[in-house]
């Protein structure tokens, strides 16, 4: 748990221009505003790099949950590379005679 907001939005504050994404996800019926307000909180010309995801709303489909507790890190990390002025790399195209596959000794599971 979080104990205390104030100290914990100045370290966001101070690592909002590293390549970081948070996640933060709160379990059981307690009062979350303050993760809430860390997900909310965003300063002009800052990153946003909090996710804040209640697991009791999305506990029944692990899909949901999933996709929810997920969804900003890809939107998070291509802002961190457009302000950083990182360009993606070329994409590589290989095709199916150049992918080599090994065969491996079977592993004896057995106990």
């Amino acid at each position: 748990a979080v104990s205390d907001i104030s100290a914990t939005a100045k370290c966001l504050e101070q690592v909002h221009d590293t390549p970081l994404s948070i996640v933060i996800v709160g379990v059981g019926n307690a009062d979350f505003s303050g993760m809430r307000f860390l997900d909310d909180l965003r300063r002009p010309g800052k990153r946003d790099i909090v996710q804040f995801v209640p697991f009791n709303e999305h506990s029944r489909d692990a899909v949901d949950l999933s996709s929810t507790t997920l969804h900003e890190i890809p939107s998070q990390l291509v802002e961190y590379f457009q302000k950083k002025g990182i360009a993606p790399l070329t994409a590589i195209t290989t095709s199916e005679e150049d992918i080599v596959v090994e065969e491996e000794d079977e592993i004896d599971l057995s106990l």
